[in-house]
This record gives C-alpha cells, structure tokens and sequence, in this order.
C-alpha cells in the first residue's frame, strides 16, 4: 500500500507499507531411507510391505510402526515493513531525500508426518518437551523453530543535476537483530534470582511388566518429566516459569554508500559511473547455529563495486552496455565449522573468504513499428573465487586452540580460481512486444542460460580436491508468453491483468544444484551423480490483477 502527500512544490513524503505470508514446503523420506533401486528410485512398496506387519509390543499390542515414513519439511514466513521517505527540491540543480525502513521477518520451520505408508503411527525423539513419542498424521517431528529478524535502516541521498551533468551521493546505515526459539530444546526455567537453562522437559523410560510371582510379562515406552527444586518449590516443563529455549538478541549494524555521475555527451549518448561499498550483516546461518549457540567471530560481509557504462537513445533503437568489478570479501560458507574449546562445541565463521566478480552486459530495444518491437540482452560474468588460505583458531584470550591430540585446530582451504556457483555466468535472451492497442499488449520472450555451476561450500577444497571446479549444470534455453490489458474502472480506479504463459515449451532443465550433495554420500566425485539437483518447473499458468486507486 503506497501513499504520497505533496506538502508544497518543493516537498512531499511517500509512504510505503507490505505484509507477505508465506506457507509451504516439501516432502521426503524418514526412517529407513537406503531401499533405492538400480535407478535411484525408492522402493515405496516394500517400504508400505514392511510398515503392514510391524507390532512393536514397547508402544503397542495392535497397531503397527512406521519403519519408513513420508514427511513434510515445512518453511512459513511473515514478513511486514514500511519505507517512509521525505524528498526535498533544494533548487532547480539540487534535490534532498532521506528516510526510514523498518522491516520485520519471522520464519517457522518444522516437520510433520505426511504419509505412514500402511502404519499407524510413528516413532521420533526430535522434541525434548513431548508427552509421547507416537506421532501421526499431522504431527510435528524432527525439529521446530522460528527464526526472526528485525531490521531497521535510515538512508539519505543528494542528487546535482545541471546541464549534461548529474551525479549522486547515497549513504544509509542499518541495525539487524537476530533472535532463534527453539520449541524442540529443553525448556529454561526463568526465575527472580537465576535462570536454568534447557533444563526442563522429558526423556524417555522403559517400563518393565511383572505378575504377582515376579516374573516378566512386559515392558512399554513412557515419557518421564524433569523436576527442578528451587527454594522449596518444583518446577516442570509445564510451571509458567518454564519458557521456550530461545536466545537473545543479536544487534549486527551494516553501512552502504554509493556514488555515481551521468554525462550526457549529446541529445542520444551518454556515459556513466558508480562506485559503492557495502558493508553486510551475515545471513541468519552466520548468526546463530541449529542449537541455539551464537557464532563465534562474526563479521561482517563486505562489498566494494565499480562499473561505467554507455547509453545510447533514439526513437527507433535504445541500448546500454555496462562493465563491472566487484570484490566480495569475507564471505563465509553457510554454517561455518565445529570446534571444541574447553568441551564445549561452537560454531565459527570462517571469514577472509573473498571473491571476484566482473563481467560485461548489454540490453537493447529496436522500435520496428510504434506498436512492434524487439528488446535484447546480454550478460557475460567471469565470477571466482580468490582465495587460499590456512585459518588457525583462537580462543578469547589469543590463545591457539588445541585439539585432543595436542594439535592446533585449523582449517585449510584453496578455492582460488574456482568459478562461484549458483547463479549462470551467461545469459542472452530475445523478446518481440506487440501492441494489438494503446491498452494491450503480447510479449513472447526467450533467455538462455549457461556457465552455471553448482553451488558447493569452497571449505570443502582442500586435498587432492584443491581448486577443483565443481559440477556445471547443463545449459538451457526458457521460452515465456506474456499479455496484459489495462481499462479504468472509474475516473480514479484502474485495473491491469496480466496472463502468462511460462515455459511454453515445457522444456525439462536443472535450475539448481548442490555440488557433492552431504545427502548423496556414497558419491562425492564433482559430478552430476554427485550433485543434489532441482528440477525447474514445468509448463504453468499464471493470472494476476492490480488495481490503482
């Protein structure tokens, strides 16, 4: 939702508000997950097969136990911000504008049986607090926990502009907290005077059955609660001082400033510049691990950007070409790596990984007609990495970390010169635009991609894998049919829909893939047997609406 308030021809003020909520996921296999096939395909009968005829007498004298199970992985978010901004004309060469951005995002994370394949019912441990650990259809298991982030930024910006020249200034800073509830750790006990932590909840016993002679007749799983004394009192998961595991607030601040100038050499060419820094708090996965722990050595991620380009602009034909050079340092691999001081196991960033982006693009629009047109692109990225390095780790008092043998605990890697994974490096596509009238249109448009390699974790090269490139994933070529009708409603109210067609031709590609797949483990070879890959969408249909008022 957008609003805009003209105070006075020199200042006004936009206003800016979004609310996404998003649900889904996917589904895989529990339990018994090796029965595959010469193909790679799971036995599912044999799986269902077994689950029919499963009594285990410890949950159950009747129904069975799923040994393999479908489960779904589930990812939910809400995410809620607001921009406001103030824009101020200072005189006809110099405009101020500045503002604020607020942001909120919470994601849940879980997983719940989805299919027992014959059985009733099935077996997990994931949850510390469950009264039982018979789960149905339904049921969460596995793990459940919510990530939130809380973002708030204020920006600025100066713009000149005075005859062929203009240029720009732009500096903000931001505040990122990151805050992970786990609902499956024990929970704390929060009291006036002392806080336990993860210390509440309950953990499985065996019962034994005997008859009057003493004999054993029996035995049957049961969940037994965890019980704290404190001053005289008892405290169970279930007291309202028990709270869920969750850890504090980590504050990340982050900075951007950017800077840029435009020369128009004539009425149609024109040259450009921009140079930028950014600055960037780390991704959730660099904050806090799956149990809760804060990271240790948290930076920053920090980008430094230039490119200069060409425009050029007629009636009939428009294009711009555009060189760039980014350096991306510190940029650790998601998760980071264990270590263990003094017992205890922490997570920790490697930082110091850098890379190196540049590359060239270029877009086009040829006007045949006023209503047929031509639009074109072209982007030719040479992405790699640019480093090599032996981290050796430190404790808080500067001290080398040693290891149960006596050996300082370190890590190697040597991804230099390794092109960066998960996004194409080429891409070049064609579209023609159809105008039937003033308010329609059909746009058919095609773009390939290639020189896309599979993302991989660049601590995994070292070794004999030292530079090794990981695995390319086949070029493909997306072919898209647009068309969108605009009509008034009223005098203020207009509506716009937009029918798409993507993938006409079903074309059948890889749009991502994961080098050396941790879930394929019997081959880690830098090949496509190796790779854990998604297969694009198919042929689908897509109908919007947007109303302005």
């Amino acid at each position: 939702m957008r609003d805009f308030w003209t105070i006075n021809d020199k200042l006004y003020v936009s206003n800016i508000v979004y609310l996404s909520i998003g649900n889904g996921g996917g589904t895989g296999l529990s339990g018994n997950s090796s029965n595959y096939d010469t193909n790679g395909q799971y036995n599912l009968q044999e799986a269902y097969n077994a689950n029919v005829n499963n009594i285990d007498a410890l949950y159950s004298d009747s129904q069975n136990k799923a040994g393999t199970y479908l489960r779904s992985s589930i990812n939910n978010h809400f995410w809620y911000g607001g921009l406001s901004t103030l824009s101020y004309q200072a005189s006809d060469k110099i405009s101020l504008s500045g503002g604020l951005d607020m942001r909120y995002y919470k994601g849940e994370h879980y997983r719940e049986v989805y299919d027992l394949l014959g059985a009733d019912y099935a077996i997990d441990d994931a949850n510390k607090t469950q009264n039982s650990q018979v789960k149905n259809v339904g049921d969460i298991v596995g793990y459940h926990n919510d990530g939130i982030v809380k973002w708030s930024g204020i920006f600025s910006q100066m713009e000149y502009s005075s005859g062929m020249l203009s240029a720009f200034l732009n500096i903000s800073g931001s505040n990122s907290a990151y805050k992970r509830i786990d609902y499956f750790r024990k929970k704390d006990l929060v009291l006036a005077d002392t806080t336990y932590v993860e210390a509440l909840g309950t953990s499985v016993a065996t019962e034994l059955e005997f008859d009057n002679d003493g004999n054993l007749i029996g035995a049957h799983k049961k969940m037994v609660e965890d019980t704290i004394w404190h001053n005289g009192t008892a405290y169970t998961m279930n007291s309202d001082e028990a709270k869920f595991a969750e850890t504090d607030w980590k504050w990340i601040r982050g900075l951007t400033i950017k800077s840029g100038a435009n020369f128009n050499l004539d009425d149609r060419n024109n040259v450009f510049f921009n140079l930028g820094f950014i600055s960037k708090a780390p991704r959730f996965n660099n904050v806090y691990y799956y149990d809760n722990s804060l990271f240790r050595d948290i930076k920053n991620e920090e980008v430094k950007a230039i490119e200069g380009g060409y425009s050029y602009r007629s009636s009939k034909f428009s294009a711009n070409v555009n060189a760039y050079y980014t350096l991306w340092e510190n940029k650790p691999a998601s998760g980071g790596v264990s270590i263990m001081i003094d017992d205890i196991t922490y997570r920790a960033n490697i930082n110091g990984m850098d890379a190196l982006h540049k590359g060239f693009e270029m877009d086009f629009v040829y006007r045949i007609l006023n209503n047929l047109s031509v639009e074109g692109l072209l982007s030719l990225g040479d992405w790699k990495w640019t480093s090599s390095d032996t981290v050796r780790f430190l404790d808080d008092d500067n001290n080398p970390i040693i290891d149960d043998f006596g050996n300082q605990i370190i890590a190697v890697f040597d991804a230099e010169g390794v092109h960066v994974g998960d996004a194409a490096q080429t891409q070049y596509g064609l579209s023609v635009r159809y105008e039937p009238s003033q308010n329609s249109y059909i746009k058919l448009n095609g773009t390939y991609f290639d020189n896309y390699y599979s993302d991989f974790d660049p601590l995994s090269l070292n070794g004999d894998n030292s530079g090794r490139e990981s695995w390319k994933i086949p070029s493909y070529n997306l072919i898209n049919l647009h068309a969108g009708y605009k009509f008034k409603i009223s005098e203020k109210t207009k509506m716009a829909l937009t029918f798409s067609v993507l993938n006409l031709f079903d074309e059948m590609y890889i749009s991502d893939a994961q080098n050396n797949d941790p879930y394929n483990a019997n081959y880690q070879d830098f090949d496509a047997k190796s790779a854990g890959v998604f297969f694009g969408l198919g042929r689908r249909l897509n109908l919007s609406a947007t109303f302005s008022f």
